[in-house]
């Protein structure tokens, strides 16, 4: 059964509780693409409804990403479910899913990129397509 609540046995573990903050601070980067999504909205009044939508679907992938690390690994789930697909899972094709995580994760941050920068997606919206006016 999964623990709810981190173990702290010292101070030093209590520290390591602390190492998640990036983690937090860094899953939901948008925070600064707010104001350039509130400019090309037509009305803006839309952006509450914007910027729950991004949270629900973030928190949702965020959710199904820790559900299925822990139904595939079990007690077996490191703090890094990515750390588990360094090991033999021990199932049918289980090579084929370590390379389809490491392929996915590497194309999400290739893909992520230019999303995440909104000052680089203009300049590559600039040089591909010259003739239109931003």
């Amino acid at each position: 059964m999964p623990r709810l609540f981190p173990v702290t046995t010292d101070v030093a573990s209590f520290f390591k509780l602390f190492t998640v903050v990036p983690v937090f601070v860094t899953a939901y980067i948008c925070h600064y693409n707010v104001h350039s999504i509130d400019n090309e909205l037509e009305d803006s009044s839309q952006m509450r409804a914007v910027v729950q939508t991004a949270l629900v679907l973030c928190s949702s992938v965020y959710v199904m990403i820790s559900f299925f690390g822990f139904l595939l690994f079990g007690e077996g789930t490191l703090d890094d479910v990515l750390a588990n697909f360094d090991t033999n899972l021990g199932i049918p094709f289980g090579s084929v899913l370590n390379d389809d995580v490491r392929l996915s994760y590497a194309a999400h941050l290739m893909l992520v990129f230019p999303v995440v920068f909104y000052p680089l997606r203009l300049n590559i919206d600039g040089l591909l397509f010259p003739s239109q006016n931003l």
